[in-house]
């Protein structure tokens, strides 16, 4: 089957290129032809590992100059030449707030979109009624969560949506000891993503004989040294964003999650392929389904980093908590082995390819 995502950035180092890249990269090793369209960027390395057999494309540079009406119109006409020429069996659409290009372009075509974030009603207008003819023009919507999924049902009056969550980053890797004082929180350094709380809620903390490691980088970075120094906070060690991620999850004892919202938390994910006990903010309907409470971690209500210290420090002082939480969340990741995702796509492929176009 030729599957051809199309996706903003292919080259940006956030959770929907990477879990993008891992999905394209899983279909072509089943023997899948698979092309990425970014409407950005340029011939460079995309920041993931991203398999040779893999073709790229890229709509126009990082820094268009056009109008924006332009850009966009340019953008239908360079989308449907290239599906001419490319002739694919399904288009999978990453997000769900650009109908205004997406629908156009992809006319006369199986199409899949695929949204990334947390869906509400009550969101932007614009956003609401590019997820309304999203629905109405889509051959199916992918979203990561139940809720998600009743969100798309009720408010955009659309049943054929499935839940299909993100397929695990790593295959099989080895996992964390548990013997490091190590906590580790991993992500880009902008406001979504509460680092700033993180640092709050770790001058709480009592244990002072563990490490705070953070992995990422981003516009707050600034801030976050210039809060850790306000903090005086001696063991908080910074780390630039790397996409061999791994050996910062193995090397630790204990995850944290400080977002104030996620739609479903890839590095939650990682962090429990791993074995690591989680401790996580209250902050989207993914990551309530993935972690489960009191067995493979700890929720705290959103942005209380009284509660995420208090959290934490139960779980640095009770080793036996942590590995308990540790071989529970062994056993809750495999239902993210991508055997079973990528199979999940390859019904839904299949499904549609049953339908008939209106």
């Amino acid at each position: 089957m030729k599957i051809v995502f199309t996706i903003k950035s292919i080259n940006l180092g956030g959770g929907s290129e990477r879990s993008t890249i891992s999905l394209a990269n899983a279909l072509v090793a089943q023997g899948d032809e698979v092309v990425i369209i970014s409407f950005t960027g340029s011939n460079t390395k995309p920041f993931f590992g991203i398999d040779s057999r893999i073709s790229l494309f890229y709509l126009a540079p990082q820094h268009d100059p056009y109008p924006v009406i332009v850009r966009e119109i340019r953008r239908i006409k360079r989308l449907r030449v290239l599906y001419r020429q490319l002739r694919p069996d399904v288009i999978v659409v990453i997000g769900t707030t650009r109908a205004f290009v997406n629908i156009p372009s992809t006319r006369g075509y199986k199409v899949v979109h695929k949204e990334y974030f947390t869906v509400s009603h009550r969101s932007q207008l614009t956003s609401c009624f590019s997820r309304h003819l999203t629905a109405r023009y889509s051959d199916a919507v992918v979203v990561l969560s139940d809720y998600d999924a009743d969100v798309y049902r009720k408010h955009w009056h659309t049943e054929y949506v499935r839940k299909i969550p993100n397929l695990l980053t790593f295959s099989q890797p080895a996992p964390s000891a548990l013997q490091n004082k190590v906590v580790v929180a991993v992500g880009r350094q902008t406001p979504v993503k509460g680092f700033d709380l993180l640092l709050d809620a770790w001058r709480q903390v009592k244990h002072t004989d563990w490490e705070l490691h953070i992995v990422g980088d981003g516009k707050e970075h600034k801030h976050l040294l210039e809060l850790a120094e306000q903090y005086q906070l001696r063991n908080v060690v910074f780390y630039p964003a790397t996409p061999n991620v791994l050996p910062f999850y193995q090397e630790a004892s204990l995850f944290v999650l400080p977002s104030r919202s996620e739609a479903f938390g890839n590095v939650l994910t990682e962090a429990m392929s791993v074995g690591l006990p989680a401790v996580c903010f209250d902050c989207g309907a993914g990551v309530r389904e993935i972690l489960q409470e009191g067995v493979t971690g700890i929720l705290v209500p959103p942005k209380d980093t009284k509660e995420m210290a208090i959290a934490l420090d139960r779980l640095m002082s009770n080793k036996s908590l942590r590995h308990n939480m540790s071989a529970a969340a062994l056993e809750r990741i495999k239902c993210f082995q991508t055997d079973t995702i990528v199979g999940a796509w390859h019904r839904l492929f299949e499904d549609i390819q049953n339908t008939s176009n209106d």
